[in-house]
């Protein structure tokens, strides 16, 4: 919480905002606190749309709140950056809850 309190309470500059919001959401996931831990990687998003990890982590927080659909839209999205996000799909604990839906299971099918 310390280090969510630091980057809160700092300024820094406008090139940084994505590293800096990317980081609040891992500190929060970590901390238990999905919502606030989405709301960054979406601020992170609108900085650094085209960056696969951060639709991979968003798709992760989403699949928690158990807004399936919406993780499973924001997957589609990060495979389509980096097909290579298949693979870590495929045993990612964080997509228990949809690894069964027919929505996942096409798009685990498709090569890489």
């Amino acid at each position: 919480e310390e280090a969510i309190q630091l980057l809160e309470g700092s300024k820094y500059d406008d090139d940084y905002i994505s590293e800096i919001e990317y980081g609040k959401s891992v500190t929060y996931y970590n901390l238990g606190k999905i919502e606030k831990a989405l709301e960054c990687v979406d601020k992170s998003i609108q900085d650094d749309s085209g960056n696969d990890q951060l639709w991979y982590d968003k798709a992760c927080y989403l699949s928690r709140l158990d807004r399936k659909d919406d993780a499973i839209d924001a997957l589609i999205v990060a495979t389509s950056i980096e097909p290579e996000n298949l693979m870590e799909m495929r045993d990612d604990e964080d997509f228990e809850n949809i690894r069964k839906t027919e929505r996942f299971k096409k798009l685990l099918s498709q090569s890489v």
